[in-house]
């Protein structure tokens, strides 16, 4: 972002003498049993243990062996089962959110405190689906070829893929594969690693199919983030000609072309923070497809019956899945140095400029208490 630019908007900001500052966590692990690794955005692996924190970006993965429990700010609670991966996302994309984490594979339960409103207060994105939760006990599965259960156990978490959204209500589950919108929800319990085995065996009996289906994805995926990095660079040069032109409203006394700018600032900031979701969310979707892509061919290639056709083909496809690294570790070099330290600085300049109009509302409504009482 422009040096200085944001800035700008401490400068047009009213001193606070004390703000309540939101946590900067997003999960903390509170028990650790077997192998469990946590790793910070863009650093190495390393041995999770009890009381650690979890922030934006952070992922936590368990062994064969392996489970934790993670607690979040608002008092919500989940429990990873063995063999799974998942990313803490920023919650300070969505309003009044609890937290939000992608789930690449495996299983997690999650215990979520009820919000007010009808807004999800936790999310749970999968290669193939988001649910949203607003109060429940839900547990959420993603097996070898991406394909994600969710199975309610109180509450009711609205699921969605594909352009197609379905609610599941409590004592029912719901599932959602590649390229399909969620299936109506069926009443009763179920499994996980039942399901999980019988998408496995789906898998192995049409490995090309679910391959070629993951490599298109991919590719497309690359193109949506590639157009979201480029959306947040338009809205962020837009957005710091507004801060200049607030700034020079306020420095000469116009008080009216101030806050008129000021009602723009502001629509551009919130503008910039879906701008900043959207990245979040395409890095997401890219990076778990291409996680679920060479696991799938992993749990494939292990299988001896497996055509010689077939095999070289699934081979082929995880060449090229090699090939566009270049690609991947560009989009990514980008996402963690330049536009994460961008999305930080947007989201600190929105709060400060939330905290300036907040104290200016109630400087006048105390000038005009004062006025009445004269």
């Amino acid at each position: 972002m422009r040096n200085g630019v944001f800035a700008a908007v401490l400068a047009l900001a009213v001193p606070l003498a004390a703000q309540a500052s939101p946590s900067d966590w997003e999960g903390q692990v509170r028990s650790v049993a077997g192998k469990v690794q946590a790793k910070a955005f863009g650093a190495q692996w390393h041995d999770a243990a009890p009381g650690e924190n979890l922030l934006a970006g952070d992922r936590l993965k368990t062994g064969s062996d392996g489970a934790a429990i993670v607690a979040l700010p608002d008092g919500s609670e989940i429990k990873v089962s063995s063999g799974t991966l998942f990313e803490f996302n920023d919650s300070r994309h969505g309003e009044d959110s609890a937290g939000s984490v992608a789930l690449f594979l495996g299983k997690l339960w999650a215990r979520v405190q009820k919000a007010a409103g009808t807004r999800a207060c936790f999310v749970v994105s999968t290669p193939t689906a988001v649910a949203g939760v607003r109060g429940t006990e839900l547990e959420v599965g993603v097996a070898d070829d991406g394909a994600t259960l969710v199975s309610v156990a109180a509450g009711a978490v609205a699921l969605s893929a594909e352009g197609g959204e379905i609610e599941v209500k409590a004592g029912e589950h719901a599932e959602a594969g590649h390229g399909e919108k969620p299936r109506p929800p069926v009443k009763g319990a179920m499994k996980f690693e039942a399901w999980a085995d019988l998408r496995r065996k789906a898998l192995l009996a049409d490995p090309r199919g679910v391959m070629r289906a993951l490599m298109a994805k991919i590719k497309k995926e690359e193109q949506d983030l590639e157009a979201a990095l480029e959306r947040f660079k338009v809205l962020e040069k837009e957005t710091a000609l507004l801060v200049d032109k607030a700034r020079l409203a306020r420095s000469g006394k116009q008080k009216d072309a101030y806050r008129e700018i000021a009602s723009e600032v502001e629509k551009g900031f919130a503008g910039l923070k879906k701008a900043a979701a959207a990245i979040e969310t395409a890095r997401n979707r890219l990076t778990m497809n291409a996680t679920i892509m060479r696991h799938a061919y992993k749990a494939v290639s292990a299988n001896k019956d497996l055509p010689a056709e077939a095999r070289a083909e699934l081979k082929s496809l995880i060449t090229d899945l090699k090939n566009e690294r270049v690609r991947l570790q560009k989009l990514r070099a980008e996402f963690k140095v330049e536009f994460r330290q961008k999305i930080g600085e947007v989201h600190r300049a929105y709060r400060e400029f939330k905290e300036q109009k907040q104290v200016k509302e109630k400087v006048k409504s105390k000038r005009k208490a004062r006025k009445d009482r004269e």
